[in-house]
């Protein structure tokens, strides 16, 4: 689902031998282990990939984590946000990719219910460009480069709110201000 709104990041799908690991082009990549957790080649893969789409590394970051059940049922499963894109794959995605295979947390259950797990980073942009609340509610962004960025955040907390409401995300766990903005979708 590499359309620009939606950036596929990697996947993990159930099959006969276990569970194969792939890239955002759907290329199959080593199993992570104890040694490497989120492979070097994922990464280099990804923000390849991104550059087509979203060239910003530094700005704040949303992604969601979709499951496929055996009956085929798609389940939004979470909305995070994170700081950047350095962050977003190194911190946020390889921890739940090494709970997944090692089985433990919340991710690790994940075995159990799901056959497919794919991760999309969002384009937070062009969502906010597209969102008729979004200029009213954020306003514009700042010419000063850390205000810029500190928008970000705040943009970023909007989509992510917003979307853990519109896809009920199963285990959406809201911060104080993306909470906020789920809490407004909620109620209107």
């Amino acid at each position: 689902m590499n359309d620009g709104m939606y950036l596929r990041i990697c996947a993990i799908r159930k099959n006969n031998n276990g569970w194969e690991f792939s890239d955002c082009n759907g290329e199959s990549l080593k199993a992570p282990d104890e040694k490497s957790i989120f492979t070097s080649s994922m990464n280099k893969r990804y923000r390849k990939e991104r550059k087509k789409y979203i060239v910003d590394e530094n700005t704040a970051c949303v992604w969601f984590l979709r499951g496929k059940a055996d009956n085929g049922d798609i389940t939004c499963i979470q909305v995070g946000r994170t700081k950047n894109l350095t962050n977003l794959l190194s911190n946020d995605i390889k921890e739940d990719i090494k709970s997944f295979y090692s089985g433990v947390g919340k991710y690790g259950k994940l075995k159990e219910k799901y056959n497919e797990l794919v991760f999309y980073e969002v384009d937070v942009n062009r969502i906010i460009k597209e969102d008729k609340d979004a200029k009213k509610i954020l306003g514009s962004k700042p010419k000063d480069k850390n205000l810029g960025l500190a928008y970000s955040v705040i943009c970023a907390a909007y989509v992510e709110g917003k979307l853990s409401f519109e896809k009920e995300a199963e285990l959406y766990c809201p911060s104080t201000l993306d909470g906020y903005y789920y809490a407004y979708f909620k109620e209107h």
